[in-house]
């Protein structure tokens, strides 16, 4: 009873079926799946969904963050595994096999290989460095800046663009301190897979190679140089602030500016008078009596420029409270204005906040809202500018 519900089934639903021969039927009418048998002697198997591999391909795009996140450089191949087979069924669909969706997934797939190399890498660098005699050649192969810089120019330039920052600024480097490019790697796969997932294009700005990068950052060091030599004649006619007392002031601005506290005017004051005392003085060492004046003046300009960063930020918030938009606008243009001049890029690099962002890509997000915040306040929206001061600045609502 049930096969002749299936052969009623096909004979009145299916227009390619109407017509099926005796010859196939009785082919057939033995078999265990009667519609599949059907299907293979008219040739009338349906074929995949056209969009079922464009799909597969999204779903294992969404699960590779996951995938990624608490895995071993020895699952790391089964890991990724389900997003590679769909990426390669996805690249014989003609349909789908020349879209944003799989060029993007290509770059993604290329960063993989080289996020794998560099982990690989960085491992036995620290097998190395845990010998009694570490070898320096081996060192020299997987931990130098020379190494360290070629394997992030690959990694950019699989993803078509300058996703990394460089961690060295030039080739020279300490092959005794260990660094890994794998993690920020990784950390940058993941969000590339879910940007790509949602349609959204990997857009990165443009690439720039390990010999460019050099080249920029000798102009930087030259540029810092002549900077501190200027800051060193301007800094003999300010007043002086030992590091540890500047310290204190910058962690009683953050405990007044990130609370409830920057709601009250006398607090408010507060961090005006802390921004005036640290932007107006120069940071003094401890080891300034010793012979390491340029490590102490760039690390002084280190200093300067986070108290100068940090004041701004929260005077913006002050001014904001206060619906005082002309001195919120002059602070936002000081800090917009603000950037990393000639520093090395490889002490930025290196700084990471608790938020394990990198001080730099701090900065380049705040500048970011706080271009939008300046536009908001210039066309006077006050609906957009509470909701920017909501994002940036929950403790002054």
């Amino acid at each position: 009873m049930k096969k002749l519900i299936l052969i009623s089934a096909l004979l009145f639903s299916f227009n390619g079926w109407a017509q099926v021969s005796d010859e196939i039927h009785q082919r057939c009418k033995d078999a265990a799946d009667y519609v599949g048998c059907i299907q293979v002697f008219t040739g009338s198997i349906p074929t995949k969904k056209a969009n079922d591999s464009e799909a597969d391909l999204k779903k294992a795009l969404k699960l590779l963050p996951r995938r990624l996140e608490n895995t071993s450089l020895r699952d790391f191949s089964s890991a990724i595994q389900p997003f590679t087979d769909a990426l390669a069924l996805a690249e014989t669909d003609d349909a789908i096999g020349d879209s944003q969706l799989v060029r993007d997934s290509r770059k993604i797939d290329y960063a993989l290989s080289v996020a794998r190399s560099a982990w690989d890498a960085s491992i036995e660098a620290s097998v190395e460095m845990s010998s009694s005699s570490p070898m320096f050649t081996t060192l020299a192969r997987t931990n130098s800046c020379s190494v360290l810089n070629r394997e992030v120019g690959a990694f950019n330039a699989s993803l078509g663009g300058h996703a990394m920052n460089y961690p060295c600024s030039s080739e020279k480097g300490n092959l005794l301190t260990i660094k890994r490019n794998e993690n920020a790697m990784i950390s940058i796969i993941r969000q590339a897979a879910l940007d790509t997932a949602n349609g959204k294009a990997l857009n990165y700005s443009q690439f720039i190679s390990v010999e460019e990068h050099y080249e920029r950052e000798k102009i930087r060091d030259d540029e810092w140089k002549k900077q501190n030599k200027e800051r060193k004649q301007a800094n003999k006619k300010k007043p002086k602030i030992k590091r540890r007392d500047a310290t204190k002031k910058m962690k009683r601005l953050y405990e007044i500016g990130s609370s409830a506290l920057i709601q009250q005017s006398k607090y408010r004051n507060e961090m005006k008078e802390l921004c005036d005392e640290l932007t107006n003085a120069s940071i003094k060492f401890a080891f300034h009596a010793l012979d390491l004046s340029s490590t102490s003046d760039k690390l002084s300009g280190h200093m300067e420029y986070l108290y100068k960063y940090n004041c701004s930020f929260y005077l913006i918030g002050v001014f904001m409270i206060e619906e005082d938009y002309e001195k919120a606008k002059e602070q936002i243009e000081i800090l917009l204005l603000t950037d990393l001049d000639g520093k090395d890029a490889e002490y930025w690099n290196k700084l990471t906040l608790s938020n394990e962002m990198t001080f730099i890509n701090t900065v380049n997000e705040s500048k970011k809202q706080l271009e939008e915040l300046l536009i908001e306040i210039s066309i006077n929206n006050e609906e957009a500018i509470q909701k920017r001061m909501a994002t940036m600045f929950p403790q002054t609502l």
